[in-house]
């Protein structure tokens, strides 16, 4: 014969477990949204500017940024033509960042892919997007 403690101790279990399977959802979902989030943001700022209309940028330009200080624009140069022909490079000392623009898109997203979190130069990990 079961006790009311017996009954009340099974029932806090049962509704741990639920409470349980009802936070685990909610965390897949936050989870699931932020990814999601992050993908969208990463699509827009694959374009860096390329948002603007007539910019003729659209998905060439990729802006590099956590750069060491001592960077030199001919050592970043030389990573980027590992994957195609760079159009343009400026160098924004002051944030210890660049923006790239490639001929191709294609090469522009190899690029982001390929020396995303990449230590190089002057072992600093840079960032690409």
């Amino acid at each position: 014969m079961k006790t009311n403690k017996e009954d009340d101790k099974l029932k806090a279990t049962v509704w741990k477990v639920d409470d349980d399977s009802a936070y685990q959802r909610r965390v897949e979902e936050q989870q699931r949204k932020r990814k999601q989030f992050l993908v969208q943001k990463a699509k827009r700022r694959m374009g860096g500017g390329a948002d603007r209309e007539g910019s003729g940028n659209e998905g060439r330009t990729v802006r590099i940024s956590n750069l060491a200080s001592k960077t030199k624009p001919d050592k970043l140069k030389k990573l980027m033509k590992s994957v195609g022909l760079v159009e343009s490079l400026d160098m924004y000392p002051d944030e210890n960042s660049a923006m790239a623009t490639f001929e191709e898109p294609h090469c522009a997203q190899q690029f982001a892919e390929k020396f995303n979190r990449y230590v190089c130069i002057h072992g600093a990990k840079f960032f690409c997007a």
